[in-house]
This record gives C-alpha cells, structure tokens and sequence, in this order.
C-alpha cells in the first residue's frame, strides 16, 4: 500500500551509464556461460544485476518529519534517516565540473556548466536531488516533488 504522506522517488542511478550498459552486455554473456560454467555465468548476472538496478533514492515522510537520502540495492536501503523541522524551497543551482586527462604527453582539462536541484530543510540543511546538463531538465524533475509537498522553486542559475 502507498502512503500519500511519504514521497519515495529515484535521484539517479548508483553507477554511470557506460558501467550499466557494460554490466548488461556482462549479463549477457553470463546467460550463455550458465550452461557452459554455472559458478562464472551466476556471478557475472548477480553482479550484473546489482549493477544495473543500484540506484540513488530520497524519501520524505511529511507526518514524523524525517528524510532519508539512500542507496537502494535489491530492495535494501543504506544510509541512516534524518529529522528535519520545515522543508523551505527547492532550488536550481549552476555548477561547473571540471575533468582533468593526465598523459604521458600533454594534460587536457574539460570544463562544463551542470545544474543542480537541491531541497533546503533549513538554511544549513541542503540535500542535491538531481544533476543535468540543462536547467529546464532539471526544473523538469523538480516540478513533481513542488507539486507534492507545494513548494516553490527557485531559480538561482
């Protein structure tokens, strides 16, 4: 049974793209080495599949005012809930990443814009939901969630 006075919902995936959709083709193949080596082709699908379905999620109870920010594996969460008094705002955010590429001849740095949705509990209490690339995606995501908990989003970008 759902409750209405609990919002569950994905932030992101645990492991980036490029590692699930490796994992996946690993899936795959371990499918086929079940009838060759039961023992590799099992664990290249329980890794896989721990891989592939890890994921960031959030929580928040409105009733006994907590949060929980965790790492969902297989129906396990990790990390420990939080109280918190009032939920404020959410609000948008630009970032700048930067990724640096060492080699033997030359370093290459790659610098990019990111925006960031976060939820301020309180003026010292900010938790990040989602990272894009664009803004309007990640106005796109919070928008759910203001609705829900009728919040307003702020855009400092």
């Amino acid at each position: 049974m759902v409750d209405p006075n609990i919002l569950r919902f994905k932030t992101s995936y645990y492991f980036s793209g490029t590692a699930r959709f490796v994992w996946a083709f690993l899936m795959a193949v371990g499918g086929s080495l079940l009838f060759i080596n039961m023992f590799l082709g099992t664990l290249l699908l329980f890794i896989g599949l721990l891989v592939v379905t890890s994921q960031n999620r959030f929580e928040i109870d409105r009733i006994n005012k907590r949060y929980h920010n965790y790492v969902w594996v297989l129906g396990n969460k990790t990390g420990a809930p939080q109280q918190f008094e009032t939920i404020e705002y959410l609000f948008v955010k630009t970032n700048r990443e930067k990724t640096i590429l060492h080699s033997q001849i030359q370093t290459t740095t790659f610098r990019k814009t990111v925006y960031d949705g976060y939820i301020r509990f309180s003026e010292s209490d900010k938790i990040l939901l989602f990272r894009c690339t664009s803004k309007e995606e990640v106005i796109k995501k919070l928008h759910p969630i203001s609705v829900q908990l009728q919040l307003r989003v702020v855009d400092y970008a």
